[in-house]
């Protein structure tokens, strides 16, 4: 199956996420392996869900990651978001993010029968097969690994980190026209957070984004409770001056807290070597993150334009298709 075609079957499968349901991508992923004549297993993450790796020897070199869930199709789409080729380019949800480089991998994997690969589900919902893998099976993780995300295929060599953020405001109910009486939560929470949405002491590179919130409970009662969720985006200068804010709330969950990922300059070096390709930064959150924690050598790369991620009618370019495939393939041989 050439590698065109291996696209659009990964996006005949919907493994939008949520709910996360990766297992007919999987099971079709582990059989095509399997008939290739390389080793597939099965790595359970939780309630029967699981990742898939896959292996064609007994100590690959190289750990190829791609993660088989997409953030919801949503609507506007004028393409088949479940795969439609056109002319120079594939739409379809997950053509960049991140089954376009799934599917170059897999494709090096099965053809030059070397090194190995690791497919995680639920990344679109706090990297949990990366998670699983990292602190369940370590010692199959080899020195060098490369995260596929749609990078334009440089060598993403940093990107922020993430917090997702809950905070709880509470006030007391007064008639709206006694406001003396009262405490307004949604005011305490309007000038707890705006520092931060104002970026006041906080380098350029640091987003904080309100994108949930709730509060009150009719228009002339002063609301008791304030409830945001905050998607802040930060480089390690600022994640003091972060958490020191955000604990003006009555209550803070984190449910979700990732440190920023710098790749190891040398293992940049030699990729870029091996490649003849450029380095990039990205500004979203990647499993490289994780897979940091057990390794040095980790970088990212990807066909797609980054920017094409999570918006109707995503696509790839067929050639950035191939294009990755030789990168992989090069990697895979020479590293």
């Amino acid at each position: 199956m050439n590698v065109v075609n291996l696209l659009m079957k990964l996006l005949s499968f919907n493994t939008e996420n949520p709910p996360g349901r990766t297992e007919h991508l999987l099971s079709f992923v582990e059989k095509l392996a399997i008939s290739a004549g390389l080793k597939a297993q099965r790595f359970n993450v939780e309630d029967g869900k699981y990742n898939l790796y896959i292996t064609a020897e007994n100590e690959p070199n190289v750990l190829f990651v791609a993660h088989a869930d997409t953030v919801p199709i949503g609507k506007g789409w004028n393409r088949n978001p479940l795969g439609e080729q056109l002319n120079d380019r594939i739409y379809g949800r997950g053509a960049v993010d991140t089954k376009g480089s799934l599917a170059a991998m897999l494709h090096v994997i099965m053809t030059e029968k070397r090194g190995s690969m690791l497919i995680t589900r639920d990344e679109e919902v706090g990297l949990l097969g990366a998670k699983a893998f990292v602190k369940e099976h370590k010692d199959l993780i080899p020195d060098n690994v490369i995260v596929g995300e749609p990078t334009d295929l440089g060598i993403c060599t940093s990107h922020k980190g993430v917090m997702t953020v809950r905070l709880t405001f509470k006030g007391v109910s007064a008639h709206a026209a006694f406001p003396e009486k009262g405490e307004n939560a949604i005011h305490k929470a309007i000038f707890s957070i705006l520092p931060l949405i104002k970026r006041e002491k906080l380098s350029n590179s640091t987003t904080v984004q309100v994108t949930e919130i709730s509060g009150g409970f009719k228009a002339n009662v002063i609301p008791d409770t304030a409830e945001l969720t905050l998607d802040v985006r930060y480089v390690e200068e600022d994640r003091t001056t972060i958490e020191g804010r955000l604990h003006e709330a009555d209550e803070v969950n984190i449910p979700v807290r990732l440190r920023p990922f710098t790749a190891n300059k040398s293992f940049v070096n030699r990729i870029k070597e091996l490649t003849g390709l450029k380095e990039t930064v990205l500004p979203f959150y990647t499993e490289a993150g994780i897979f940091s924690e057990a390794t040095n050598n980790v970088v990212i790369i990807g066909p797609g334009n980054p920017e094409m991620a999570h918006k109707p009618d995503e696509w790839i370019y067929i050639d950035d298709l191939h294009r990755a495939v030789n990168v992989y393939r090069k990697i895979i041989k020479e590293l």
